[in-house]
């Protein structure tokens, strides 16, 4: 990053053109901007941040990451921009930056979980699940394109290594994939990255995704370390578990880099560079056929080109076999020099060789763009394909569907109690108006969305499951969210002055205290059903305060 860098490249939210919400998670939400394209070309989105997560952000770190980019060569800027959701652009309100730009998901990295179903964005936990579980959902992956996968993303941390870029939350939920038209890799949530030892946001860890107990989490070995448990997840077809003999069996000499990976020990862990020579020589040599595994009914197969399609129009009732087909992306912008940034109505001052036109665009659109789209920039909406068969299969196969889309909606919630936590210790301490606005934003959000979570659960199909596992998770949420509005009633009431004995002994603390318990109660009765469903299937366990 620059030492003395300008302004960050900023604009109002007022100016944006928020089309159409494309997904929502513990950090907020994420938006289609209709009125503007990078480069006329790619569609642009916008991460709205939510209350709890603005008070933990860190805005001159994001706009350094906005500069960053511009301090690039042509190709590397240009480089980022196809492989990475990387912000472009501040978005500020009138108290600050509440979020930023970036390109949205390329349509290459959607799938389709079930004719008519809208597209999902193609985290890798949709292949950490046996041969078995994707070919009922439709999906073939050959163990050529496994090797593939590995070495194009590989090659993307190698390179952001050399960029002091630590991808610090690896996790199959922060990267997508593509097996047309070719096999290659996206990373979003790059907020979260470490960018020259600076972070925008504090450290998070996805759960089963976590280094050995102690060990910083900015650093290239840890980078290494998960990227291990990815290659042996991949080929072990579990979304947990480290066990390297599928992968042995596949590649011995990258098996190996992965048992080094996996050391305790940082510094006995190869770097990222010595990965790629043994990646390729593995794609050279893997099978180009899938597995052959048994299924009935026969899935399609993914690897067909895409036909023609026009907007998803409304779900229709599950089928007989699942359709996952992959879209093609838009045009790419051509090689060589890049432009400069132009925004409706704001003219930004540019540092180094590397810029974007941020252009203005009308209603025309063009074929197989984002427009299509229904749901996906946030990892917390990708789900695992999970929710796509149907009766006709055996008992046992809808059983593991049905878990594996309750465990993708229980994923959902993760990070809600951790905002609502910090929120209610500052309205503990009466800090004065503004904060305890803050306060009651974190506790609304959080109540509306126990409040969404209710409606998906209660839309799921869930009949193979035992009816106490989801009778107890949604009266542990709709418990969670009367306390949520509870706290919010008191953070506004208190708002004109309290004291911390004041707000402890009012009616709306002793209501929420009364709804925590309730809730406490049924998510620990909840956890008690769940986890031996869980562990069956290879499906994160939980403690009941992760619900």
């Amino acid at each position: 990053m620059s030492d003395s860098p300008g302004p960050a490249a900023d604009i109002s939210v007022d100016r944006l053109n928020k089309e159409r919400e494309l997904g929502s998670g513990g950090e907020g939400k994420v938006w289609a901007v209709a009125n503007f394209r990078i480069n006329n070309k790619w569609p642009m989105a916008y991460k709205e941040y939510k209350a709890a997560t603005r008070l933990r952000l860190r805005p001159e770190v994001l706009g350094d990451m906005v500069r960053y980019l511009t301090e690039q060569p042509a190709d590397t800027g240009e480089w980022l921009s196809e492989h990475t959701s990387w912000p472009l652009m501040l978005v500020t309100d009138g108290t600050g930056v509440c979020g930023y730009l970036m390109r949205q998901i390329p349509d290459a990295f959607f799938i389709e979980p079930a004719p008519g179903a809208p597209p999902k964005a193609a985290g890798f936990e949709f292949l950490l699940n046996g041969d078995g579980y994707l070919g009922r959902i439709g999906l073939s992956i050959t163990p050529r394109q496994r090797f593939e996968l590995l070495l194009d993303f590989a090659r993307t941390l190698d390179r952001l290594d050399g960029m002091e870029v630590v991808l610090r939350d690896l996790s199959p939920k922060n990267v997508l994939f593509s097996l047309w038209p070719r096999t290659t890799c996206f990373v979003i949530d790059c907020d979260s990255m470490v960018v020259g030892g600076r972070e925008a946001l504090p450290a998070t860890q996805t759960g089963g995704w976590s280094l050995p107990e102690g060990e910083r989490t900015d650093t290239a070995e840890g980078v290494v370390h998960k990227f291990a448990l990815l290659a042996a997840r991949l080929f072990l077809g579990e979304q947990d578990g480290a066990d390297l003999g599928p992968l042995r069996a596949a590649d011995p000499a990258v098996a190996a880099l992965a048992e080094r990976a996996l050391s305790p020990d940082p510094a006995a862990r190869p770097t990222m560079a010595a990965w790629l020579g043994p990646l390729a020589a593995a794609v050279e040599s893997a099978p180009v056929v899938p597995n052959r595994v048994t299924v009935t009914p026969t899935p399609t197969v993914v690897n067909s080109p895409p036909e023609p399609t026009g907007p998803p129009g409304p779900a229709r009732a599950r089928t007989s076999s699942a359709h996952i087909r992959p879209r093609p992306g838009p045009s790419q912008p051509s090689k060589g020099r890049a432009g400069r940034w132009v925004a409706a109505l704001v003219a930004v001052a540019l540092f180094g060789a590397w810029s974007l036109d941020l252009g203005p665009f009308g209603d025309s659109g063009t074929p197989g763009t984002s427009a299509e789209r229904t749901s996906g920039q946030d990892t917390s909406d990708v789900s695992d394909g999970s929710s796509t068969a149907d009766g006709s299969g055996s008992a046992e196969g809808e059983r593991e569907t049905q878990a594996n889309a309750l465990d993708s909606l229980v994923r959902e919630n993760d990070g809600n109690r951790g905002s609502v936590a910090a929120a209610v210790l500052v309205l503990t301490k009466c800090p004065g108006s503004g904060e305890l606005a803050s306060a009651k934003d974190v506790f609304d959000e959080a109540g509306d969305e126990r409040d969404r979570l209710v409606g998906e659960l209660e839309s799921l199909s869930v009949d193979e499951l035992p009816s106490e596992v989801t009778s107890d998770l949604r009266a542990g949420w709709e418990a969670s969210a009367a306390a949520d509005r509870a706290y919010a009633r008191l953070a506004e009431d208190m708002a004109d002055g309290c004291t911390p004995e004041q707000v402890t002994s009012s009616s709306d603390w002793d209501e929420a205290t009364e709804q925590n318990t309730l809730a406490t109660t049924a998510k620990k009765d909840f956890v008690a059903g769940w986890n031996p469903v869980a562990e069956q299937y290879g499906l994160r366990t939980l403690a009941w305060d992760e619900v």
